[in-house]
Formats: structure tokens, C-alpha cells, sequence
């Protein structure tokens, strides 16, 4: 049929030049994983087409056999958001960590072969880090055992702990159901003769026979601050009470919990995020009401049927601490001559909150670092960094029954407490060790370090940049 018509029309051209530019060739280098895959439409440019034709089309005039319709648009450099010598220092504290502590405290296997993530971000949701250990370069990587991606994968249920507990005490206070005048004594529950741990309705507290161990009487309650600080599970026990099913939904929809993070444009395959349900729906495997109370008392402790990678972690701390949802990005700059932002993902969303809920969580997390009773002061309080931070420890159990078990630890942050420069989120994959002998140590090991220090300065934060912090004491 072409050949009958003779010469091309001009709406053929068009077509016949897009699908030329949509062609790769065997020849031609292409992204297949990660960010190359993601963004390989910028990396391989487009072909041009050239059309020749016939001596005897071209009649007298010879420089009319060929005929250029489009030219070659040559492929495009990335500039990332990552910061390499920051990535590897974080590569580095993950495959060497340094965790303080008597040796029924510390869990020594872990430490011979550790496992983990760490992600800094800034507030924009700009990722500086993205770590996973171990890393790629490690010694302990083979080919039966291969170095995994554990920032933006969920190789495995990871319930966040006590770090999903200031999102829980938000939503809580916004709708109504929670108040700075609510208190709540954490004790050892008489009903619970199998345990000698303070609790609630089958809760666990973390603290034997309750707070009242920690500097609380038997008799004192313990209200929202001192839950944050101390990470009081009867507390956010009785919180979780209050809040239903449609509560829990909404707060993960709010903070981008089991949400793609906005990290690579839509329709694209490379980089590998896993955004399932942050809610799992164990009730359904074992045939009970879904969502039952007792489930609920768990989630607003991040147990049990709370999940998030640790970029979705970073990603809804950075809400807490600027009052607006960011999209993650890892690319900021495309074209040598660093054309204009791309923009991936939406804008940062405003969080429906009201900026008094926020500072009440705000404060309470700058609290665990900064005052002694709280969970982080033994490790990241000013003395130990020069700065403050605001943060949250957490624990999440992996396996049932008393005593030491398989668990999660996360710390979760931003720093400086009151001009955030810099998200954290530092990830301990299945230890024995509580996050007071495992995340925390983990998060101070970077955070002293020169370089993140010097960067953090750079990015604008006001602290003394020569303090020099002391070596790690074990608590």
C-alpha cells in the first residue's frame, strides 16, 4: 500500500519519526534496574531518522538523496539527590558497628553479622541516603547470600514499633479522642500471671511491673509527654482503645504509610518500592473479627499489624517535622546544564493537623533525647552530639513468649530539633537486643561522625561545629 501511494504524506512522516525514536536497537545501552531503569527515557535519548531516496527521485539536484526529518537528542545526565561519601560512611557504620554494653545486653551474633538500613533525607524529601547493609562491597556478600535493598523493599514484615506511637498520639489528639489531661497508670496487670511485666488487657509494657520502675510511683499516671519519652506501651494501649479501623486508615493514608513514596515517575520499572497495605490484615488468616480491639491497642504501639519501609518512615517523619507530606526524590537535576527541577511526585501536601497538635509532638520528641528519663538520652542527648535532636525509639517483636526475643529496633528523627535539617531513620534488622542497646548506638555512630557533621553545617544548621563528642558509654 505505501509503495502504491508513492511519496509519504506529511502526517505519515510524523508517525513513521515517533516510532523510529521508540525503537532499541540490540546495540543500544539501556537501564534495566534501579535508578538507570527508572529514568531510562532520559539516560537513552531519542534516535533521529534520516530518509534516503532514490538517485533518480533526487533528479538533478544530487544533495537531495538524503533527507534528515530528525536529528539525534543525545541521552541526558542524572544529577542525584544522594550524597556519596555520606552513603558510604553509612555503608561503612553497617557493616562495622559499634554498640557499648554488657554482653547480656548486647546481641553479639547481630554485631558479627549485622544487618540493617539507614536513610537520611532532607525535609524536602531530597534522599541523601539510602544505605542497606550489607552493602554490595561487603565481605560477607556472596552469591548464596547477595546483598539485599532494604530501604525501599520489604524483604520481610517490618513493624515499626514505638516509632509509629507520635502518629498514633496526633491523629488521636486531632480527633478529639485523646488530650493533654489524659493519664494512665502503667503497672503490672493482676490478671497477667504469666508475666511480671506492666500491662494492659494482654498489652505488654516493655518495663517490669510497669513505669512505676522508671521513676513513676504505683500510684502516679503517666500522661502523653512522659508516654513519648519513656515509649509506654499501657499508655498508647489505652489510646489505641479509643481509635477504630477507619481511625488507622486514615492516619496511614495522611503520612503515606504502604504508599508509593513519589521516589520514580509512575508507569516506570527499575527502582523496586514495595507500598503494601500498612495495616496487614492478619485477622483474615486466622479468622477473627479484622481488627479486633486487641489489634488496635497493638497498632498505635506499631506492633503486630503495622508495617513501613524505612523510606516511608523518613518520608512521614519529615511530615511530622515541617507540617507538609513531601514526595521522596532521588533525582534533581537532569541535563548537564541542570535544567529545572524535576517533579515526579506531588508537591508537598499540608498535613490536616493543626499546628498546636503538632508542636505537642514536636516537643515530646525532642523530650526522649534531651531529658534523662527518656528513651534516646543515653546516647543522642546534646551531650553526646552537640546538637539536639527529636526523635523516637522503637522495638518491634518478631517472635512470641517471655523473655529475650527476635525483634526490629528503629530510631526515628530529625535534627536540629528546632530547625530540621536532616530526616533520619536507622533500621535493626532482627536482633535480640532492645533499640537501647542496638538503633540508638547504631544512630550515634553516624550522627558524630565528621562527615555527616560537616554536611549537616553546610545545609545551614547552627551548632558548634568543633565540639567533639566522646566516646560511646554504655547505660
Amino acid at each position: 500500500e505505501l509503495r502504491a501511494m508513492g511519496k509519504p504524506t506529511e502526517a505519515e512522516k510524523v508517525e513513521l519519526c515517533e516510532l523510529i525514536a521508540m525503537v532499541e536497537t540490540a546495540s543500544e545501552t539501556r537501564g534495566a534496574s534501579g535508578i538507570e531503569g527508572s529514568f531510562n527515557r532520559y539516560l537513552r535519548g531519542i534516535n533521529g531518522y534520516r530518509e534516503r531516496v532514490g538517485l533518480q527521485e533526487a533528479g538533478a539536484d544530487k544533495r537531495a538523496a538524503t533527507t534528515n526529518l530528525r536529528n539525534v537528542i543525545h541521552g541526558q545526565d542524572l544529577g542525584l539527590t544522594l550524597h556519596s561519601e555520606l552513603q558510604f560512611v553509612a555503608e561503612e557504620v553497617l557493616e562495622y558497628p559499634e554498640i557499648p554494653g554488657p554482653a547480656d545486653k548486647v546481641d553479639l551474633d547481630w554485631l558479627a553479622d549485622p544487618e540493617g538500613a539507614i536513610v537520611i533525607m532532607r525535609p524536602n524529601g531530597d534522599l541523601v541516603v539510602a544505605a542497606s547493609g550489607p552493602a554490595p562491597w561487603s565481605p560477607r556478600v556472596t552469591e548464596l547470600r547477595p546483598s539485599i535493598e532494604r530501604c525501599l523493599t520489604m524483604v520481610d514484615f517490618k513493624p515499626p514499633g514505638s516509632t509509629f506511637k507520635p502518629f498514633a498520639a496526633l491523629w488521636a489528639l486531632e480527633q478529639g479522642k485523646l488530650s493533654l489531661g489524659d493519664s494512665f497508670l502503667c503497672r503490672h496487670d493482676p490478671a497477667d500471671t504469666d508475666s511480671r511485666m506492666g500491662g494492659y488487657k494482654g498489652v505488654h509494657c516493655h518495663s517490669a511491673y510497669g513505669h512505676q520502675d522508671k521513676g513513676f510511683g504505683p500510684d502516679v499516671p503517666i500522661d502523653l509527654y512522659s508516654a513519648i519519652h519513656v515509649s509506654c506501651n499501657v499508655f498508647f494501649a489505652h489510646v489505641g482503645e479509643v481509635l477504630n479501623m477507619g481511625d488507622f486508615q486514615g492516619l496511614a493514608d495522611a503520612f503515606g504509610f504502604g504508599e508509593p513514596s513519589g521516589i520514580a515517575p509512575e508507569g516506570t520499572s527499575g527502582i523496586v518500592e514495595h507500598s503494601f497495605p500498612a495495616l496487614f490484615d492478619r485477622d483474615s488468616l486466622v479468622g477473627r473479627n479484622r481488627f479486633g480491639l486487641k489489634d488496635r491497642m497493638r497498632a498505635a504501639n506499631g506492633l503486630s499489624v503495622v508495617q513501613a519501609t524505612p523510606v516511608q518512615l523518613a518520608r512521614a517523619t519529615a511530615g511530622l517535622a515541617t507540617g507538609s507530606l513531601p514526595s521522596v526524590r532521588i533525582v534533581d537535576r537532569i541535563g548537564a546544564m541542570g535544567e529545572q527541577r524535576p517533579l515526579f511526585g506531588p508537591d508537598p501536601e499540608p498535613l490536616p493537623f493543626s499546628e498546636g497538635n503538632l508542636e505537642i509532638i514536636r516537643d515530646a520528641m525532642a523530650g526522649v533525647a534531651s531529658l534523662p528519663a527518656g528513651s534516646g538520652n543515653h546516647a543522642l542527648s546534646f551531650q553526646d552530639l552537640g546538637f539536639d535532636v527529636a526523635m523516637k525509639t522503637g522495638s518491634a517483636d518478631l517472635t512470641a513468649g517471655s523473655g529475650k526475643v527476635r525483634k526490629h529496633t528503629w530510631v526515628m528523627g530529625w535534627a536540629p530539633a528546632e530547625d530540621p535539617k536532616a530526616v533520619f531513620v536507622f533500621f535493626v534488622r532482627d536482633t535480640m537486643a532492645t533499640s537501647h542497646y542496638s538503633s540508638t548506638y547504631l544512630a550515634r555512630q553516624f550522627l558524630v561522625r565528621p562527615e555527616f557533621r560537616e554536611w549537616l553545617h553546610a545545609e545551614g544548621a547552627d551548632f558548634d561545629l568543633d565540639f567533639v563528642p566522646g566516646p560511646p558509654v554504655a547505660d
